[in-house]
């Protein structure tokens, strides 16, 4: 069978665009569950890092960037807390940090095994919307709103695919 044959079956195939449609809808899918575990939002709450990261901003973290050199700003868990501050200094495997706008260094070095990931991306002040719809209860609405749209996209495509 010729290939521009095999091309005009396919694209008289009633379900070729569904499938299409459904392929390219799971590696959409595939690469942002990828990018949620190599990356993680998070918000900034306090000025320990103005201005540089202002409060209410929305940082990116790259959670396998966990070797930090001198000035990388890091977020750290100290129990169920994290903490974003500027690298200072190694010693040894610790770390010792500081808040940007702290007059003094934090009074206990990190360990290695403490860094959750890198900033590598800082949106300000977006972070104040999210919470606003969290504490309102509608955080959940940009996601219904994206839901919709995608859903008409792909009636969109599929009523196309009908009527041809």
């Amino acid at each position: 069978m010729s290939r521009s044959k095999n091309m005009k079956e396919q694209s008289s195939d009633p379900g070729h665009k569904k499938r299409a449609v459904y392929f390219t809808l799971r590696v959409f899918l595939a690469i942002v569950s990828v990018l949620f575990i190599r990356f993680r939002p998070l918000i900034i709450l306090s000025g320990s890092m103005e201005p540089v990261l202002p409060v209410g901003s929305i940082i990116v973290l790259d959670l396998k960037e966990r070797n930090p050199v001198r000035e990388d700003i890091v977020t750290y868990r100290i129990s169920r807390t994290l903490i974003t501050h500027r690298l200072i200094r190694n010693e040894g495997m610790q770390y010792v940090t500081k808040g940007d706008s702290n007059t003094e260094e934090d009074p206990i070095p990190v360990d290695a095994k403490q860094i959750v990931g890198t900033v590598r991306i800082c949106i300000p002040w977006l972070g104040f919307l999210f919470l606003f719809l969290k504490k309102h209860g509608i955080l959940f609405l940009p996601l219904i709103i994206l839901i919709h749209f995608f859903y008409q996209f792909l009636n969109q495509i599929l009523r196309k695919e009908a009527v041809s």
